[in-house]
């Protein structure tokens, strides 16, 4: 199966994406990272193939409008996670076309992003293919910061005849247990792993493990791929 995965918003994010896609790549399967340009050298230097798919800085897309404009500092906790929600979004709208592009060219099975990666949700949906979601790090969400990136994303979503981003087919979250809210969304858990211990230019902590990942088959599909059998093979990859 080949796998797409949808990254940006500073290194952090990048640094908790690739565990999963490390171990896509370890059980055989095809991965292609689409990546802000700003991140572009932080993916390939752990080890996974990219392309550049917008020219957009996490910083501009946060602290400016689409227009380029300045916009104002959060003055409260709930502006703050408004702001927060609505720059996420437009990262991901500045990051869609190269992205739909890439899909369009290489053809993925199935569509992994970090729950802010909005483009992610937006490509399963053109593509009628199943979306992985995961959390960055402990679940966080509000419904606050939802909204503000559903906001944003209005002219991206009234494009598809939608007024919500898409839900995933599978929801994986590395919060601990006894840690995650009562009120977050069901999810598939899974074991917290370092994303930023393998540089294959240095050959230290994970490179090994990320050679062998070079060298392992990378295998097709040859039928159809359904939601089902993506569900199962991402469970099993997160299960591992």
């Amino acid at each position: 199966m080949r796998f797409l995965c949808v990254v940006g918003g500073g290194s952090a994010p990048v640094h908790a994406s690739v565990p999963l896609a490390w171990a896509a790549r370890a059980a055989g399967h095809e991965v292609m990272v689409a990546s802000p340009e700003e991140n572009l050298d932080l993916v390939t230097g752990l080890g996974l193939p990219a392309r550049g798919v917008t020219d957009l800085g996490m910083g501009d897309a946060m602290l400016k409008d689409r227009q380029g404009n300045w916009l104002p500092m959060p003055t409260s906790e709930s502006t703050e996670m408004d702001f927060a929600g609505r720059g996420f979004a437009r990262l991901s709208a500045a990051g869609y076309r190269g992205t739909e592009e890439l899909a369009e060219a290489w053809r993925p099975d199935v569509v992994i992003g970090g729950e802010y990666n909005h483009a992610a949700p937006l490509i399963a949906h053109r593509f009628a293919i199943p979306l992985v979601s995961h959390t960055w790090a402990i679940y966080d969400r509000t419904d606050i910061d939802w909204q503000g990136a559903t906001d944003e994303l209005k002219p991206e979503l009234a494009a598809f005849g939608l007024d919500a981003i898409p839900q995933p087919a599978l929801f994986v979250d590395i919060t601990p247990p006894t840690v995650r809210p009562r009120h977050a969304e069901p999810a598939q858990p899974m074991r917290w792993a370092p994303g930023n211990l393998a540089d294959v230019r240095g050959h230290r902590g994970g490179a090994a493990a990320v050679d062998r990942h070079h060298t392992a088959a990378s295998l097709r599909a040859a039928e159809a791929v359904t939601v089902e059998r993506a569900r199962a093979v991402a469970n099993k990859l997160v299960r591992s």
